[in-house]
């Protein structure tokens, strides 16, 4: 958690069910649970209200041995939906309920993004190295709305829904553009948006401004953009030292954009869009 620009530790219950390796944590859209995803585990916990560190009671836990992707819902506060690497089906997890529900599509190959619009209707599932393919699963009915191979990707490296806009998503990967999807219209990209000839790891959306988002990858920049900008420059670039697999807007400053490196050191980058040659802070942890 980032207070006063240091860090706090988040405090973990620790136990023998705790796998080798933590895959992501996220925090819910709607209050104060974390979601913690590990290599055959997901589970919750809560965030005191000072903001210290994490309660240690896990409010639910589940073994999985084949869970790969796990997220909340956008709307409300109680859903988790996670995919099963193993049998390749999609899964929700009611809190309240302790409900779980398997989503009828069996996807042929393995899912290496999901993101969910911000009214919880669709869900884009993307396939991993065979397909190449982006469904679009319509979570009220049940049922694969479409199926869609984006131009120019052999890879999928990055897949988000706006958190304004249910109808729009990015999609980047290996060939350096960044492609915006209407799901009005699946067939057709919206426009693209030519980074360089290397993988763009990751895009992000302003939390607020349903025209910008930002870009990280193994170009060495950050980019900012303006999806309704007509011609292809970026609106602002940070040059990073190094290959860039994380970029996101800090959502309770909107002035700092918050990065981490490809593979190279254990720090988190803070930058300030003002100021664009150097990190403002960096934050080193384990």
């Amino acid at each position: 958690i980032i207070k006063n620009m240091k860090i706090k530790d988040l405090h973990i219950k620790k136990n023998d069910k705790i796998p080798f390796r933590l895959l992501s944590m996220e925090r819910n859209p709607n209050n104060n649970l974390f979601l913690i995803v590990g290599q055959h585990f997901f589970k919750v916990q809560q965030l005191k209200d000072n903001n210290d560190f994490i309660e240690e009671k896990v409010t639910i836990e589940r073994e999985i041995k084949t869970i790969k992707y796990a997220t909340w819902g956008r709307t409300t506060g109680d859903i988790i939906y996670f995919y099963d690497s193993n049998k390749f089906f999609l899964h929700s997890l009611d809190l309240d309920s302790n409900a779980i529900k398997r989503y009828n599509y069996q996807f042929n190959n393995d899912i290496s993004h999901l993101s969910i619009n911000c009214n919880d209707s669709i869900m884009a599932c993307c396939s991993k190295d065979k397909d190449n393919k982006i469904y679009l699963l319509d979570l009220k009915n049940d049922i694969i709305r479409s199926e869609i191979i984006p131009r120019n990707i052999w890879k999928i490296c990055d897949c988000q829904f706006s958190p304004i806009d249910e109808n729009y998503f990015l999609l980047s990967g290996d060939g350096g553009n960044i492609y915006l999807y209407d799901i009005r219209n699946e067939s057709k990209q919206v426009r693209d948006f030519c980074s360089e000839s290397k993988e763009i790891l990751s895009v992000s959306w302003h939390p607020l401004d349903k025209d910008i988002f930002c870009s990280g990858g193994m170009d060495n920049y950050i980019r900012i953009w303006d999806i309704k900008k007509n011609n292809m420059n970026s609106l602002a670039e940070f040059k990073t030292s190094a290959g860039c697999s994380k970029v996101n807007f800090l959502k309770s400053n909107l002035n700092y954009l918050i990065s981490v490196y490809q593979n190279i050191n254990n720090n988190i980058n803070l930058w300030n869009i003002k100021m664009r040659d150097m990190p403002e802070y960096r934050f080193t942890g384990h």
